[in-house]
């Protein structure tokens, strides 16, 4: 009798009719690119970011009386409200895939080609037979190939452009660069210099004497603070080495202290460049962190001075213009924009190696490399799986100062009651 009932007490008790409990989902993951709102009201949305599809995000919780296109809303994270009919529930954590894959940026060239003279772009196989091309790009175009999609007619191969174009291989080709790198600033007591021209610089044992060596181009020197000659009306810097180089040959990196009103006990990010060295550098609070060349404005479309806020970051987008038919320029797929004022922004340049000299329309131009550490620097964050990120209340853009020359005054270019936001 006791084994019976112990037996018994073992046995755990169902129910049959009992509802199984509901499945708890940790995320939900989108089912195409969709975009995300800082507000469930559907008259108020203001686009907060944008996730490519398979993306997870962490559903903090569902707004069922909130409704939106054949759903209702859910919050998925910190000032992320987005659409049920956009998202399929999953059990895994939130994640998702960077825009772009580390070999990217490695071998940036790969992914790319240049077209060598005006090339048609179809939208069929019925348009090439017609030779009726929707677009026309320019000579010296970038066309980009992430896909291995293409196609042969007449014994001419064609390939898909990021568009899904077709456009003849044969009026393409490709130019590997050596693209410049900037490098993480470590503490010395000598100014930082890089040399820019294409010759080289040449390392003179005194301004009017013998040259000892030449430097390469993109190759970094340390220079004596305060030390500095005249012959012939051109300035030399004297170097750690004892050689002497001319001013017109390097680009030098100049220190700053942050803006008054960044609280000094706050280690926020913050970026300055200054135009008349193309130079930029990125600082935590007083710290400076990573020192780079960038490419800024021609004369004919300079970049602003001033100081600016991060508003918007985008993993990758065409740059562009088009009359009619006729593409004017064209850089597909360009890699790590971030936009401070308008349509200038900060941005990847694949198509040169010009860093160190004004070559752009107003935008400031950096290497493949030195675009993704900014992008990864600074704010609003954006994580893998978004490809674009709109700054907020609670995730105000980084500052940047664009000066002409060092401790040149700027005005504030941004709304002043984003001062309140540090």
């Amino acid at each position: 009798m006791f084994v019976f009932l112990f037996m018994t007490f073992l046995i755990p008790v169902v129910n049959p009719v009992a509802k199984p409990p509901k499945p708890f989902f940790i995320s939900w993951q989108a089912v195409k690119r969709t975009r995300l709102y800082s507000s469930p009201l559907e008259n108020s949305q203001v686009v907060s970011g944008i996730v490519t599809r398979n993306t997870r995000l962490p559903l903090v919780k569902k707004l069922p009386k909130k409704s939106c296109n054949n759903g209702f809303f859910a919050k998925l994270g910190k000032e992320l409200y987005g659409c049920s009919s956009n998202f399929a529930p999953s059990l895994a954590f939130p994640g998702g895939t960077p825009y772009f894959p580390e070999k990217f940026i490695k071998k940036v060239w790969k992914y790319y080609r240049r077209t060598k003279q005006k090339t048609p772009l179809y939208s069929s196989e019925e348009a090439i037979k017609s030779k009726n091309p929707t677009f026309l790009l320019p000579k010296g175009a970038y066309v980009s190939f992430f896909s291995k999609k293409y196609n042969k007619f007449n014994d001419k191969l064609y390939l898909y452009n990021q568009d899904q174009f077709l456009l003849p291989f044969a009026n393409t080709s490709y130019t590997p660069f050596k693209y410049f790198k900037g490098k993480k600033y470590s503490p010395t007591k000598y100014n930082r210099a890089v040399v820019i021209s294409d010759s080289g610089a040449g390392l003179f044992r005194l301004p009017s004497g013998r040259r000892i060596s030449l430097e390469k181009r993109y190759t970094w020197l340390e220079l004596i603070p305060d030390q500095i000659k005249k012959h012939n009306g051109i300035r030399y810097f004297k170097t750690r080495n004892g050689g002497w180089v001319k001013e017109a040959r390097i680009r030098r990196f100049f220190l700053s202290s942050p803006p008054d009103f960044i609280p000094p006990e706050k280690n926020h990010t913050w970026i300055e460049i200054i135009l008349s060295q193309q130079t930029l550098v990125a600082y935590r609070g007083n710290s400076p962190i990573y020192l780079t060349l960038v490419s800024t404005g021609k004369k004919s479309s300079p970049t602003p001075t001033g100081i600016f806020r991060i508003f918007y970051k985008r993993s990758g987008q065409n740059i562009e213009a088009r009359k009619g038919k006729n593409y004017l320029y064209s850089f597909a797929k360009v890699p790590y924009l971030q936009f401070f004022k308008k349509k200038f922004a900060f941005h990847s340049a694949y198509w040169h190696n010009l860093f160190g000299y004004p070559s752009s329309m107003g935008c400031v131009e950096l290497s493949p490399v030195d675009s993704k550490f900014l992008y990864e620097f600074t704010l609003p964050h954006i994580n893998p799986g978004f490809m674009a990120r709109t700054a907020g209340k609670k995730s105000s853009g980084t500052l940047v100062r664009i000066v002409n020359f060092q401790g040149q005054t700027v005005n504030v270019r941004f709304n002043s009651r984003f001062l309140n936001y540090f």
